[in-house]
């Protein structure tokens, strides 16, 4: 069964030929912006977001787009099945990140069509959190479809407070039996960002999802960190892997493992002391940002 995300934002078929949403692979409606570089672009940078989040968030829109487009870049981002004004198969629930994955390679190649036509530009994906793990798979599968890929608090490693070793086990139980069931034990808000901010307005965002993981979902991203650990080293695309110190939804250790694993002789890694999770809206965001400016200038 098709969910759409909120009622007002129920997707009609007559959605299919307009500028604001595509049609993936499961038939499902997923809405997506683009916003033009101050001038000719030098690049496409394509935003992935993370779980329970959409595209219309501020660290997208009012932190990042900005500088990138700004710098001389076309962003293009979209909601993920199931999150912000996307439609989805129940609210931040997928199957099997395999569907994500390809979502992505789906949506690139969209952009590049539909946006770069007559000028080859390059590409460049960045992804937070859920959308950095996706990153990295959707690059390691397509290598020739990316120039370059910026991973941001990764989902690499789950803090074993955010998934106990018990919720690890009922997720393996209940992703045969409810799969859409939410696990306990939901995301602190609190623990987003050293921007207090964030918090207030993730309570208050009715696009996003602030609840607990989906047993099926969080058994599919732990099956896809096992299959990135294994697979990592076949990964070769340059890459900046990003994350907070104190980061505790996603721990930088699994950022460090990958960083190290992976098989990129162009990688760059950044631990950014004393951050949380959500870096783009931290107090000290700026370093951040002229960071990934200054990695994509120095590759295109």
């Amino acid at each position: 069964m098709v969910w759409p995300f909120a009622s007002d934002n129920v997707v009609d078929p007559k959605y299919e030929n307009t500028t604001e949403y595509f049609k993936n692979a499961e038939g499902l409606y997923l809405y997506y912006q683009v916003h033009q570089a101050v001038e000719v672009a030098k690049a496409n940078v394509l935003l992935i977001h993370g779980l329970g989040e959409h595209c219309g968030a501020p660290q997208w829109q009012k932190r990042l787009i900005p500088t990138l487009t700004k710098a001389g870049f076309r962003c293009a981002l979209y909601d993920q099945q199931g999150h912000g004004r996307s439609q989805g198969h129940s609210t931040a629930y997928t199957h099997d990140i395999q569907n994500l994955v390809n979502d992505a390679k789906q949506f690139t190649e969209m952009i590049i069509a539909k946006e770069s036509a007559g000028s080859k530009i390059p590409t460049v994906i960045l992804g937070h959190s859920m959308g950095g793990l996706i990153t990295f798979e959707v690059v390691r599968e397509n290598p020739d479809l990316y120039d370059m890929a910026i991973i941001n608090g990764g989902a690499f490693f789950i803090d074993p407070k955010v998934l106990t070793p018990t919720l690890n086990v009922l997720s393996t139980v209940l992703s045969k039996v409810a799969p859409k069931m939410a696990l306990p034990d939901a995301i602190d808000l609190a623990k987003l960002s050293r921007n207090p901010n964030v918090e207030e307005y993730a309570k208050n965002d009715t696009l996003r999802y602030n609840g607990g993981l989906r047993s099926r979902t969080a058994r599919s991203i732990l099956d896809r960190i096992g299959v990135v650990t294994k697979k990592m080293a076949s990964f070769k695309t340059p890459v900046y892997f990003s994350h907070g110190e104190k980061d505790l939804i996603c721990s930088p250790q699994g950022t460090k493992a990958v960083y190290e694993g992976c098989g990129s002789e162009d990688k760059t890694l950044k631990i950014w002391d004393e951050m949380l999770h959500e870096v783009f809206e931290d107090p000290d965001s700026d370093l951040v940002l002229e960071s990934i400016v200054e990695f994509i200038n120095k590759r295109i």
